[in-house]
């Protein structure tokens, strides 16, 4: 029993000799192939936390930067609603239309021609409010 374990232990000792080159190759063909493995299944780890970052980090900075878009655009908004009446006002002390009005039904001393000269006047003036507060809107919430 022990002539035939010898035997067979023999033949793998001559079988090991002989491919010895090619065993070794494998062997360091394999080792080399986890290696490889391992560097990068660490490195795509790794990487994937540094992606997590900058993403973080890039949602972080746009946040940020539509905060303070949306706080100049709320103080814009403050500040033209805040024009509205001072344009307004000026434009009425400008355009004085109440006063016209005011002048051609109580002045009974003007004529009828004078009286028809100052309507013209009083619906020209009112046409040009009118289109200056739709203009200053406009130019305001551009």
């Amino acid at each position: 029993m022990l002539s035939v374990l010898v035997n067979k232990m023999s033949g793998v000792w001559d079988f090991l000799k002989r491919h010895r080159g090619k065993i070794i190759a494998g062997a360091v063909a394999a080792g080399g192939a986890f290696v490889v493995h391992q560097a990068l299944r660490n490195s795509l780890q790794l990487g994937s936390g540094w992606n997590r970052d900058r993403e973080f980090n890039r949602s972080q900075i746009e946040a940020q930067r539509h905060y303070i878009y949306d706080t100049q655009h709320r103080t814009c908004d403050i500040s033209i609603l805040n024009l509205l009446p001072g344009i307004a006002k000026r434009i009425a002390l400008y355009f004085d239309v109440e006063a016209l009005i005011e002048d051609l039904r109580n002045n009974k001393e003007l004529s009828k021609e004078q009286r028809f000269i100052q309507w013209q006047d009083i619906k020209v003036w009112h046409y040009i409010e009118i289109i200056l507060y739709k203009k200053s809107d406009i130019l305001l919430y551009k």
